[in-house]
C-alpha cells in the first residue's frame, strides 16, 4: 500500500515538470488520433456544447453577431 502511494505521490510531481507535461501531452496526441480517442473527443464535445453556461454564451453570441450583421446590411 505504501509503494502505491509513493507511486502515486511520485507521478504526480513528474507531471507537473516540464518533462511531464511534454510525455502527458504526447499521450493525449496519440490518444485523440486513434478512433477510440476520436469518439470519446466528440462526446465530450456535445456534452459541452450541453451545458447551461454553453448555451446562454452562444445565445449571447448570436444577439451580437445578428446586430453586426443588421448593422452591416444597413450601411
Amino acid at each position: 500500500m505504501a509503494s502505491s502511494e509513493a507511486e502515486k505521490r511520485a507521478s504526480k510531481k513528474y507531471a507537473q515538470t516540464e518533462k511531464g507535461k511534454e510525455v502527458l501531452r504526447k499521450g493525449v496526441q496519440k490518444y485523440q488520433s486513434t478512433e477510440k480517442g476520436q469518439q470519446k473527443v466528440k462526446e465530450a464535445q456535445e456534452r459541452f456544447e450541453q451545458t447551461e453556461a454553453r448555451k446562454a454564451y452562444k445565445r449571447e453570441w448570436m444577439k451580437k453577431y445578428y446586430q453586426r450583421k443588421k448593422a452591416e446590411k444597413q450601411s
